[in-house]
């Protein structure tokens, strides 16, 4: 919010509105509620997105820990005929789990070159994962790749699979520049369901504490290939 000529009570209503598990909002519908322009709302959200996506990578899975491979496919259901776009983003679902129900899940977008000679992840992928999310503690996560996703935790499978349906119908399908700020979004809405009161305070405390960051950082960013997730 520093050096923002939007009023705060605007950005307090915004944020509750995205950390909120019951309530559903996009950047137009934002503009509408708050009455600021549609890059404003835009900009936002995705800083918002940006808090929480600073407070899960202090988040580590942890206990007995699940992981599996899902798709994104960016298909607008708003569009007559169920148009879809040719553009399937692989992404890493991993979860923490207490007596086989997921209590923490991650989200995180797997970004493969339009060229790249490989399009099925690799066990370098979920190494990559387990390394930068998963708590050192946890001797041996359960991977299961694409044919051995039915022997995973059902919820999980189900959060992954519900993914493509969140994110469409809500922001008419997002680019692969943005889909980790979304994922990010999607699975706070999740671990914090059961507690949307907690959701609101939590993401609060984390616009607070987070370092600014601007229009121009946000809309420079590229999605991480393979080789720049490992470094």
């Amino acid at each position: 919010m520093q050096g923002s000529r939007t009023l705060l009570h605007k950005w307090f209503q915004a944020l509750f509105l995205i950390a909120n598990p019951l309530a559903t909002i996009n950047a137009v519908q934002l503009s509408t509620i708050i009455g600021v322009t549609y890059k404003t709302a835009w900009l936002i959200l995705h800083k918002l997105r940006h808090a929480i996506q600073q407070g899960d990578a202090e988040q580590l899975l942890t206990g007995l820990v699940e992981v599996i491979s899902a798709t994104y496919n960016p298909c607008n259901f708003h569009i007559k005929g169920f148009k879809t776009m040719r553009n399937e983003q692989p992404f890493v679902g991993g979860a923490s789990l207490n007596y086989g129900e997921v209590s923490y899940v991650k989200l995180k977008h797997v970004f493969i070159p339009k060229h790249h000679p490989n399009k099925e992840l690799s066990y370098w992928d979920y190494s990559n994962f387990i390394q930068t999310h998963v708590s050192p503690s946890v001797r041996v996560p359960f991977i299961h790749y694409g044919f051995r996703k039915e022997n995973a935790c059902d919820t999980l499978n189900i959060i992954c699979d519900s993914v493509p349906v969140r994110i469409n119908e809500r922001y008419y399908g997002v680019s692969d520049k943005h889909l980790q700020s979304y994922l990010d979004e999607v699975s706070y809405r999740i671990n914090h369901s059961f507690k949307p009161n907690r959701a609101v305070s939590r993401l609060f405390r984390l616009f607070i504490v987070t370092p600014a960051v601007t229009y121009k950082q946000l809309i420079s960013r590229k999605p991480m290939c393979l080789h720049e997730q490992i470094a």
